[in-house]
């Protein structure tokens, strides 16, 4: 039983804020014909539904069945994987920034072909385009200095390369100028046996990739960025105060039966969530009030989400306590969760954050492992704390407006600051809202209807999981009948 730190906190995200973890290997939909632009693919079947990386604005068609590793997206990164159905060729895009604004795509897929090919340069030939490959000779197969893709620049070559195992493969790469000095490149890898077959294929998925003006795309974020910041900055205490419940709210979170029948469900996890007003040394239960100190003493605004997660043979419990201070210029927060298997075996992680003005630290402690600390300023506009974050769907329904709105925030999934964006619609009828939440720029979205006080009636994630309220008794008999624990 040995989950990674950021794994554990994916998990626990779902018990904590309903958020889900990035998905990964994805397989391709339905057939479509091959995409219209470059060469043709033969008999490669196309997927009707297009590959999606939204930080980038990019739009792709795959062959049915690839499979995609979405996982470094995560963190501000811009990197993907997608590996041929049949396995014999993989694709990477990811960008990369230069110091030199006035480097062509020529420039840089001539530096590219220069570390393949010169083994004692590799490393600093490449390490700046993030490859990095061993020790090789070869060949340069085929380079096109001017090309349009996507009504931008590009270039593109393909080195036969002879590793020092013996083994013959083909790198390929094609490099589209962004802006100055911002590249996308597509990398392909593949045997050299294979090289005839991959590459036209490779060239048709490269060929039909759609590429948003990233000037729009920015200025987009932009104005949902001010939007939140304003609304969130004419807050003021009454409206908070008017939020916080004070009361126990229960949810069950559960993978619904092909027959729509309860007992049937799978039951994925529990969570009990208190909003209130409160002080700054509730964020340790263990510690005696006789013995806080004066900053133990500082009021503010709590939120406290006790949850079980059902993982396999594991059990996952968690305890977060958020808090917030009345200025909002201080929060805090600590979340606890302890891993344990079917062999009574148990591992705990601890995530402790703070931000005092600007200034934001997060430290994660893990079983085996040196603590992690990680430092950020909070963004001038649109940065929401953990307690904020948690109270958006209330915000944006009692104190906003249909929109769209976009703000900072710490992810536990992701150990990093990413923007998170709500898109709020009123239901037909006048009877409560519709949410739609991307937890960061590239993950898929959530859908949850809420009230008219912008309570959670019902929440469903890209899984398939729904997030439900419960009354406390019937979510007791509904997993004591199903034989689960809930002690």
């Amino acid at each position: 039983m040995r989950p990674t730190p950021a794994a554990a906190f994916a998990l626990l995200a779902i018990t904590s804020l309903g958020a889900a973890p990035a998905v990964a290997q994805q397989p391709a939909p339905k057939a479509r014909t091959t995409p219209g632009a470059g060469p043709s693919s033969g008999a490669v079947a196309f997927a009707d539904t297009p590959f999606r990386v939204p930080s980038l604005g990019l739009t792709m068609w795959l062959p049915v069945g690839s499979q995609i590793d979405t996982t470094n997206l995560l963190g501000g990164q811009s990197t993907f994987q997608i590996v041929a159905p049949n396995r014999t060729w993989m694709l990477r895009g990811f960008t990369s920034v230069s110091r030199d604004t006035s480097l062509t795509p020529a420039g840089v897929v001539e530096s590219l072909a220069e570390g393949l090919l010169n083994p004692g340069d590799v490393r600093n030939s490449l390490k700046d385009w993030n490859i990095n490959i061993a020790g090789a000779k070869g060949a340069v197969l085929d380079r096109v200095e001017t090309l349009n893709l996507a009504d931008l620049p590009a270039s593109r070559c393909y080195v036969a390369l002879e590793r020092p195992d013996g083994s013959q493969v083909v790198s390929g790469y094609t490099v589209i100028r962004l802006s100055p000095g911002s590249f996308l490149l597509f990398e392909l890898t593949c045997a050299r046996a294979e090289y005839a077959n991959a590459r036209p294929v490779y060239e048709a998925i490269v060929g039909a990739a759609e590429i948003r003006d990233p000037g729009e795309a920015a200025q987009e974020r932009a104005a949902g960025v001010i939007t939140a910041d304003r609304l969130l900055e004419s807050l003021n205490r009454e409206d908070f105060a008017s939020m916080l419940d004070g009361e126990p709210r229960y949810f069950r979170l559960y993978r619904p039966a092909t027959g729509g029948a309860d007992a049937d469900a799978q039951e994925v996890a529990y969570q009990r969530v208190v909003l209130s007003e409160g002080q700054r040394g509730e964020l340790d239960p263990q510690k005696a009030k006789s013995r806080w100190t004066a900053a133990d003493r500082q009021h503010g605004y709590v939120v406290r989400i006790d949850g079980r997660f059902l993982d396999a043979d594991r059990t996952v419990d968690s305890r977060s306590v958020f808090f917030l201070s009345l200025d909002r210029e201080e929060e805090a927060w600590t979340v606890k969760m302890r891993v344990r298997d079917s062999k009574r075996r148990e591992q705990t992680f601890t995530e402790t954050g703070v931000r005092l003005g600007d200034d934001i630290k997060v430290t994660v402690d893990q079983p085996g492992q040196p603590a992690t600390l990680g430092q950020w300023k909070r963004p001038p506009e649109g940065y929401a704390s953990q307690v904020e974050t948690y109270l958006l769907p209330r915000i944006l329904v009692r104190f906003g407006a249909p929109s769209v709105f976009n703000v900072y925030r710490y992810n536990s999934a992701t150990s990093e600051l990413t923007m998170r964006t709500d898109e709020l619609t009123p239901l037909e009828g006048g009877q409560g809202w519709s949410l739609l939440t991307k937890p960061h720029a590239d993950a898929p979205t959530e859908v949850t209807v809420l009230d008219e006080q912008g309570r959670i009636v019902r929440r469903v994630m890209p899984t398939g999981i729904v997030m439900e309220p419960l009354p406390l008794e019937r979510l007791k008999r509904l997993w004591t009948s199903k034989g689960l624990p809930i002690d």
